[in-house]
This record gives structure tokens, sequence and C-alpha cells, in this order.
């Protein structure tokens, strides 16, 4: 018994010292460490189906980017852009969102690029091979979640709309980011019937 004793308390003993290791450094203090930082994160997984998306989603609008603006994070531990949506029909608003719907809401995804004291930071976060990244005047079909208070997106969740039809920009079941797409009005049918449902 005083063998398992001792290799408890080297556990132990272990744990606690990576404890008092050193926190881990943010972005901005590599980007002045190496003179910029490039860093990307990627994960993987099935497709996702529609109905799981808008059934996860606190707001969906179809609407136009209008305003683009990369920035790091508080704990300046990551880059987030935030997308300017004006809104042409809001589809989904979660009720237990406490705030107004409004004209032009701000959606959140991780990633992004931005210079601070004249560095640069970049950081690409992709999910099967796809990333959040809209451009002014994009036409698109949003749908955020609301985490600390922002409204996130993911690849998943942004549809882009183009001459009438609506393609997937992450990997969605039965929906891809190449040929015509579907319908405008079809998609919109469906998203407001799934909205309905969940």
């Amino acid at each position: 018994m005083l063998a398992l004793i001792s290799v408890v308390s080297l556990i132990l003993a272990g744990t606690e010292g990576d404890q008092q290791r050193r926190p881990e450094p943010t972005l901005l203090e590599l980007a002045r460490e190496h003179g910029g930082i490039d860093s990307a994160t990627m994960g993987c997984g099935p497709s996702v189906p529609l109905d799981d998306i808008v059934r996860k989603a606190d707001v969906i609008v179809y609407g136009t980017v209008i305003g683009v603006e990369a920035r790091l994070s508080g704990d300046q531990r990551q880059v987030l852009t935030d997308y300017h949506i004006h809104t042409f029909t809001m589809l989904r608003m979660n009720s237990s969102m406490k705030q107004e719907p409004q004209q032009t809401p701000v959606f959140t995804a991780r990633g992004g690029s931005v210079v601070v004291d004249g560095l640069n930071i970049s950081q690409s976060v992709q999910h099967n091979s796809r990333r959040v990244a809209l451009n002014v005047g994009d036409e698109v079909i949003v749908m955020g979640t609301v985490e600390k208070q922002m409204l996130m997106l993911s690849p998943v969740g942004v549809f882009n709309v183009s001459d009438g039809g609506v393609k997937a920009n992450g990997t969605v079941k039965g929906l891809t980011n190449e040929g015509p797409g579907v319908p405008l009005d079809q998609f919109m049918a469906r998203v407001l019937t799934l909205s309905t449902h969940n």
C-alpha cells in the first residue's frame, strides 16, 4: 500500500507544478516576439443538416453585408471579425433574446486579420476547409447563435445568395456551394417552416 501512495503523491506533485506554469502568451505578445503572427485552427466533421443549423440559431437574417471590421478579442487570444448586415428580412429572432430586432445586426466570426502596433496578426478558423469570409456587398442569409453576448457565426451558418440562388458556405447536407443553388424563395420558405417547428 505504501508504494501506491508514493505513486499518487508523485502524480499530484506533477499536477501542482503544471498549475504553476506561465499562462499561454496572447496573440499580441506572440506577434511582438516574432514580428507578426499567422495562426490557423482547423476542425472537421460530418455535414450538418439544415434543420440542426436552424434549430440552434438564435437569429436568422436575409440581408447584405455593409461593414466588415476585424479586431482582437478582449483577452487578445483570438481575432474576431464583425459583419454588419443590413436586414432585408428577419427570418428568426429567438424569443429568449432580450433586445429589439436591429436593422443592422452585427454577427461575429472567429478569425480574421488585424494590424496592431504595426504588427500583422492573422488567424484562420476553418471547419471542413471552410471559413467565414464575407465582403461588403455580399448578399447572404446568416444564422447566428448568442455566445457571451455576441451573435456568433460559423461557416455552416452562412449561405451566399447570388442570381436568385442560395449556396451553402459550410458543409450542409443537401446543399452545395457550386451550381445555381436552391431558389431563394424555396430556401426561405424551408427556413421559416423549420423555424416554426423548433
